[in-house]
């Protein structure tokens, strides 16, 4: 019999298995190796004292790292940088230096002066092959190939932005490539009516959970910016509204999507 296929994710149960039947050793993948940069003048150093006027604490560069972290990924964080295509450059080059095989960017991916990283990846010659999608939030997200082969995923500066493009592109695009199954949305009861932008796949927080009939029902918590991070730290999933649906009432059943791939939802 066969004790555990390729693309299985090793635990303590296979690990039983292989021990029974007398394996010491399997072969498995190693850790992708993954750069993280983040962008924008705006980004404050906690190290540099007191936070000044205009300024925001760079949240997205912990919160990469762990998140990348639980992909099986060995997350390196290369710097950050103003916004200057020069200064971009040359932690790209420096990322390359070690070797990475993907390099994960935040900011200056949308239509603003200071939104230059479609424009500096072109003239590296790097293949461009998404820029915008019709999502909400994450719509700048962008997706490119270098020319050495190292992928490139441009992520949006709003932290919940930056993390709606981490769960719906780059958790998949990581099964992918690991040989992984990437695991589906389940649906769940909707507890009050939503509304939705037509023509727009929407993403919003929200927490699912069992109610007294043993039914999975679901609570949307976040109706407002994506800038609003304090909804993310109570949510344990996010709920999909469709690019055509105008709204979704109450007691309809709805997909949703934990935040985590490795998540279980009760």
């Amino acid at each position: 019999q066969l004790v555990a296929d390729k693309g299985t994710v090793i635990k303590p149960q296979h690990i039983m298995a292989l021990a029974t039947v007398g394996i010491q050793k399997v072969n498995v993948l190693c850790k992708q190796k993954v750069a993280i940069i983040t962008t924008g003048n705006e980004l404050f150093n906690v190290k540099s004292g007191k936070l000044y006027s205009g300024a925001i604490f760079n949240s997205n560069k912990p919160f990469l790292k762990a998140y990348l972290n639980e992909l099986n990924c060995e997350p390196v964080f290369i710097g950050s940088c103003k916004d200057d295509e020069k200064a971009l450059n040359d932690l790209i080059d420096y990322s390359l230096l070690k070797e990475v095989k993907m390099i994960f960017s935040t900011g200056a991916v949308s239509m603003g002066k200071y939104d230059f990283i479609p424009t500096a990846l072109s003239k590296r010659g790097a293949t461009i092959h998404f820029h915008k999608v019709k999502i909400r939030p994450g719509k700048p997200v962008l997706f490119a190939e270098l020319a050495n082969g190292t992928f490139y995923f441009g992520l949006p500066g709003n932290p919940l932005a930056a993390a709606a493009c981490l769960r719906f592109f780059v958790t998949p695009f990581l099964s992918m490539i690991s040989g992984l199954e990437y695991k589906n949305s389940i649906k769940a009861q909707l507890t009050s009516e939503i509304n939705s932008k037509p023509g727009w796949r929407t993403f919003a927080l929200a927490k699912a959970s069992i109610n007294e009939h043993g039914q999975l029902q679901v609570e949307v918590l976040n109706d407002h910016g994506s800038y609003q991070s304090r909804f993310f730290t109570q949510s344990n999933c996010w709920v999909v509204i469709p690019e055509n649906t105008e709204s979704v009432s109450a007691g309809e059943l709805i997909e949703i999507v934990p935040i985590n791939s490795n998540q279980v939802i009760s």
